[in-house]
């Protein structure tokens, strides 16, 4: 589905992630903060089409309509870290991974099977539709996990 916007073509994609950032940004009053919780889904969304090209999937209509749902769930970890982290104060990233954290990644594993069953479906569209969620979830989590625990630790470590 594509968008035509002042003359150039945007797919729906693109529009979604520009109206998430500037819901953070309301949300987080601070662009820096907004930005740092949109690099989990940015690069979790790196990660689920590499991820796919590594498992011989092709990107197709039913993997291409699960973009923007993994653009609405991905931004959640993210988020939810990020209040976290700015709550707990410095020097508190332990706290932080190892409460919300563990939520994060009970909510994580169950999207991931809830998505995850549809790869016992008899109609193709439907596993790869699956499957692709459930990459798409894992890689936001790990790069949510990963990424932004780094993060913090060089921002403090400048602090």
């Amino acid at each position: 589905i594509r968008l035509s916007l002042v003359g150039s073509e945007m797919c729906i994609e693109t529009v979604t992630l520009v109206i998430v950032f500037l819901l953070l940004c309301l949300d987080f009053f601070n662009l820096r903060d907004a930005l740092m919780a949109m690099i989990p889904l940015a690069l979790g969304l790196l990660w689920m089409v590499g991820l796919m090209f590594v498992f011989g999937m092709k990107l197709s209509v039913m993997s291409v309509m699960g973009l923007p749902l993994i653009i609405g769930i991905g931004i959640d970890d993210g988020v939810h870290i990020m209040h976290r982290w700015k709550n707990e104060g410095n020097n508190r990233i332990y706290t932080v991974f190892s409460s919300t954290g563990k939520a994060i990644l009970l909510t994580s594993l169950t999207t991931m099977l809830a998505f995850g069953s549809l790869m016992f479906s008899i109609f193709p569209g439907w596993v790869q539709f699956g499957a692709s969620l459930f990459i798409g979830v894992a890689a936001c989590f790990l790069t949510t996990v990963l990424v932004l625990s780094g993060l913090f630790g060089w921002i403090e470590r400048k602090k």
